[in-house]
């Protein structure tokens, strides 16, 4: 079992589906992107036997900044929608989707979604 690959391999499927993703926080931030990162519980015991773990991610999504309300929330429902498809395609089980404003420490203040998807994992 490989954490930092399993990250790697949900931002490579979200790449392939046409959204620019990395598996870590930028030193730079540059818009639209997501990033792959731990969710919470990262690791924890799944409902089956067998050493059987969940594994939890949380995809953020970046949007630049928009010229209005109505724009930004166009442009993060679009990007919501199709990473949705993009996941449950793949079989992650979605959590919960939420809206949030995210102030990197490179300076800047982007409006985000973040989506907590899990799915089991045999070490």
């Amino acid at each position: 079992m490989n954490l930092t690959e399993e990250r790697q391999a949900v931002a490579d499927l979200l790449t392939a589906g046409g959204i620019r993703a990395i598996t870590h926080v930028p030193g730079k931030v540059t818009p639209p992107f997501a990033m792959t990162l731990p969710g919470s519980p990262y690791l924890s015991a799944a409902e089956t036997f067998g050493g059987s773990k969940t594994f939890r991610l949380d995809v953020w999504l970046v949007e630049g900044v928009a010229t209005g309300n109505a724009a930004l929330a166009e442009a993060m429902d679009a990007r919501i929608a199709q990473t949705l498809s993009i996941l449950e395609a793949d079989e992650w089980l979605v959590e919960d989707v939420q809206i949030d404003q995210w102030e990197p420490s490179a300076g800047g203040k982007f409006p985000v979604a973040i989506i907590g998807i899990r799915t089991t994992i045999t070490p």
